[in-house]
């Protein structure tokens, strides 16, 4: 992702896309495009699903982490886990 300086990005968990776990972590690590430098982490929970950062002018790549425990599992199944990104503009 190309951002401009002093660029806010929020990110946030959609908590009605989780409720059939009792403990959700979403783990946002971010590093510099060219380089592979670490920038930040952010962490999104059940219990905090919202996070934001101010980037510098860069090229962004981001690599998602999730762990989770399940309330109950009584055969195979798939679901979806929606996170929202929102800036400025």
């Amino acid at each position: 992702m190309t951002l401009p300086d002093n660029y806010e990005v929020t990110f946030e968990l959609d908590s009605t896309s989780i409720q059939d776990f009792t403990d959700f972590t979403v783990k946002i690590e971010v590093r510099e495009y060219s380089t592979g430098e670490h920038v930040t982490t952010l962490y999104l929970y059940d219990w905090y699903p919202s996070d934001s950062y101010t980037f510098n002018e860069g090229v962004y790549n981001f690599y998602i982490t999730v762990d989770y425990t399940a309330k109950s599992v009584t055969s195979t199944t798939s679901g979806t886990m929606n996170i929202s990104v929102s800036f400025p503009g």
